[in-house]
This record gives C-alpha cells, structure tokens and sequence, in this order.
C-alpha cells in the first residue's frame, strides 16, 4: 500500500506544478522601462516579398531590449526608428550616415508589436519599402532606441546581402 500512495502523491505533485513557471518565462509582455542597457537586433536571413512584383519588398526584424541586471528581455517606453543604409555601415557611422530609409514607431505603438518567441519577449516587425527598394546588393540596417528625456542608443548594425537575383 504504502508504494501505491507514494504512486498518488507524486501524481499529485506532479498536477500541482503543471502551468508553474519555475523557470522565470512570463507569460504576458514585461513591464515597460524607459532606460535600458542593451539592444539585440534580429534579422531575418533574406529579405522577403510580399507581392507578385519582383524583387524583395521588406525586411523581417525582431528586436529585444535588456537591462543589466535582469536576464530577461523588457519592454520600453520611448521611441524606436529602424535605419537602412546602402552599402556597410559600421556602428560608429550610424549617427552621421544618411539613411535611405527609416521606419519609426512611436511609444504608443511598440505595444501592439509585441511577440514571444521560446518564452522571450520582444518586438517584431516587417519593414517594407514599399517601390524605394534599395538599390545596393548590400545593406546595413540599425535600430535607434530613443528613452524620454535621454540620448538615443544605437543596436549594433547587421549587413545584408539582398541581392535580387
């Protein structure tokens, strides 16, 4: 008898930790913040169409925000503006170089942005540029996080081959 209840409490345990979240992945969006220490910019590896046309129309992105002392991604309060460059563009460049296009999202808007991927949030986006494609093979995109009241942080550039073969 006593194997059999041994049996049943772990069973039971077992029902009890179902839907615990031991391991600190939330399962709605983190509080927001306005200052952060880190920004990790994702790209997806090709550039993708969205229409009949040819050519690539768009980038798919997806960003992430982290403080130090925090091992998990957070929301944001300000601005973010995602930057594309002809050619290579490295990260001390990205304040003085011109982009040839900008996508910006006001704080308001970041929210309905918001997607979870293996537990983690951040935010994703499909960046289209609609007919102003650009017209280098190669090309540098960064993202400019601008908090309330602060200086602009910058995500490390990523190059990208969107060669439309």
């Amino acid at each position: 008898m006593t194997i059999v209840r041994s049996i049943l409490l772990m069973l039971l345990a077992c029902i009890g930790m179902v839907g615990c979240n031991r391991d600190g992945i939330r399962a709605k969006p983190p509080k927001t913040v306005a200052y952060v220490d880190a920004i990790l910019l994702e790209v997806a590896s090709a550039p993708f169409v969205a229409d009949d046309e040819p050519g690539p129309d768009g980038l798919q992105v997806r960003i992430s925000f982290y403080l130090n002392d925090q091992p998990l991604p957070v929301a944001v309060t300000g601005s973010l503006e995602f930057l594309l460059y002809e050619g290579r563009i490295s990260r001390g460049r990205l304040v003085e170089a011109r982009p040839c296009y900008v996508w910006k999202f006001a704080p308001g808007d970041l929210e309905r942005y918001a997607v979870r991927n293996h537990g983690l949030w951040g935010y994703g986006m499909a960046l289209l540029w609609g007919d102003k494609a650009p017209l280098s093979d190669t090309v540098t995109l960064g993202a400019r996080y601008q908090p309330p009241d602060a200086a602009p942080m910058y995500s490390r550039p990523v190059l990208l081959s969107i060669r439309q073969d």
